[in-house]
C-alpha cells in the first residue's frame, strides 16, 4: 500500500478566487447582470477549477501537487446543489478491501472471564468487576492480556475526554509488550490498533474542553509524540486504511493539507460513521474557505442530523 508523504508543518495556503469573474456587464451602460445563486456557485466552481489547473501546471511532483490534485478531484465530482449524505468519491481500485478487526491477545487467558463481564455484549460492569481488574493488574503487571483489557476498558468513548493521558500511557505499555512477542500477522494488526488508540488519545489532549481541565505542558513534545506514533502506524498498516481514518485525517488537517484530508474522507465514507463523515466534510470545506460547498455541506448535515445544526 502506498505510504503517505507527510511533511511536518507544511502549509498549503487556501486557493482564493475573486468573485469579480462571476459577474459581467449586461449592456452597453455597464449595468451588472444579476445571476441566480445557482449560476454564481457554478461559475465559482469553474473559476476555482481553472485556478487549480493553473497551479498544477506550475507545481512539481510532491505533497503540494497531491493536495492540488485532491482539490481538483473533489471539485470535479461536486455538482452544486446535488451534495447529499453519501460519500462523493470512491476508493481507488486496489482489489477487495478486507476490514481489519482488532484481535484480543490473551495467551494465558487470565483476562478472559473479566473481559466478558466488563466489555462483553450486554455487559453491566459492577464495582467488584473494576476492582477485579485492579487486582489482575497488580498480580500480573506484565501480562499482555490483562494490559490489553485495561487499555480497552479505559479507551471507551465516555472516558476519552477525561483520561487521554492515561489511555496514551496504557497503549504505549501494551505496544511495548506486543513488541516483545514473536512476529505474526495477528500481532501486527494488534500493534496497529494499539498505536491508533494511542494516537487518538493524543489528539484528545488538544481538544479545548480537555485543555481546560488538563493543561498541555509542552506542545512541541505532544506534537513529536503524536507524529512518531502516526509514523509507526503507517509503517505497519500503510496509509488510507478506513479503520484508522480519523487519525490520518487529523494529521493531514494538522499540516493544513485540507484537500488531501477531504478526498481521503470521501473515499472511505462508506466504511466510517456517517455523522462523522458529514461533520468533517463541512469542517474541511470551511477550512479550505470554499464557502459555497461548505454551506451546502452544513445543510446536508443539518437535514440528516438536525441536532448538529442547532
Amino acid at each position: 500500500m502506498k505510504k503517505l508523504d507527510v511533511r511536518s508543518r507544511s502549509i498549503c495556503l487556501p486557493l482564493l478566487v475573486g468573485f469579480s469573474a462571476v459577474f459581467a456587464a449586461s449592456n452597453g451602460l455597464g449595468q451588472i447582470r444579476v445571476l441566480s445563486q445557482g449560476n454564481i456557485t457554478s461559475q465559482w466552481r469553474s473559476a476555482q477549477l481553472e485556478q487549480v489547473k493553473l497551479q498544477l501546471a506550475a507545481t512539481e511532483p510532491g505533497t503540494l501537487r497531491d493536495e492540488l490534485e485532491a482539490q481538483q478531484e473533489w471539485l470535479t465530482a461536486w455538482l452544486p446543489g446535488k451534495l447529499d449524505a453519501q460519500p462523493l468519491l470512491t476508493r481507488k481500485k486496489q482489489g477487495p478491501l478486507t476490514i481489519l478487526r482488532e484481535p484480543t491477545i490473551d495467551p494465558h487467558k487470565r483476562a478472559l472471564r473479566l473481559r466478558e463481564k466488563l466489555l462483553g455484549d450486554g455487559a453491566k460492569p459492577t464495582l467488584d468487576d473494576t476492582r477485579a481488574l485492579e487486582k489482575l493488574l497488580s498480580d500480573y503487571p506484565e501480562d499482555i492480556g490483562v494490559k490489553q483489557l485495561h487499555l480497552h476498558w479505559l479507551d471507551q468513548p465516555q472516558y476519552r475526554s477525561d483520561y487521554p493521558r492515561e489511555i496514551a500511557i496504557s497503549a504505549q505499555r501494551v505496544f511495548d509488550l506486543l513488541q516483545s512477542e514473536p512476529a505474526s500477522a495477528e500481532l501486527d494488526v494488534a500493534r496497529a490498533f494499539t498505536l491508533y488508540r494511542k494516537g487518538r488519545a493524543l489528539t484528545y489532549r488538544e481538544l479545548p474542553d480537555v485543555v481546560d481541565k488538563i493543561a498541555i505542558e509542552s506542545q512541541s513534545e505532544l506534537d513529536a509524540e503524536l507524529q512518531s506514533t502516526y509514523f509507526q502506524l503507517v509503517e505497519i498498516a500503510g496509509s488510507g486504511r478506513p479503520e484508522f481514518i480519523s487519525l490520518e485525517v487529523h494529521m493531514l488537517r494538522h499540516d493544513r493539507w485540507f484537500g488531501l484530508a477531504l478526498a481521503l474522507l470521501e473515499r472511505n465514507g462508506q466504511y466510517i460513521d456517517n455523522r462523522w463523515l458529514l461533520e468533517k466534510r463541512r469542517d474541511l470545506l470551511t477550512e479550505l474557505q470554499w464557502s459555497a460547498p461548505a454551506e451546502e455541506a452544513a445543510k446536508v448535515l443539518a437535514m440528516k442530523f438536525p441536532e448538529d445544526g442547532e
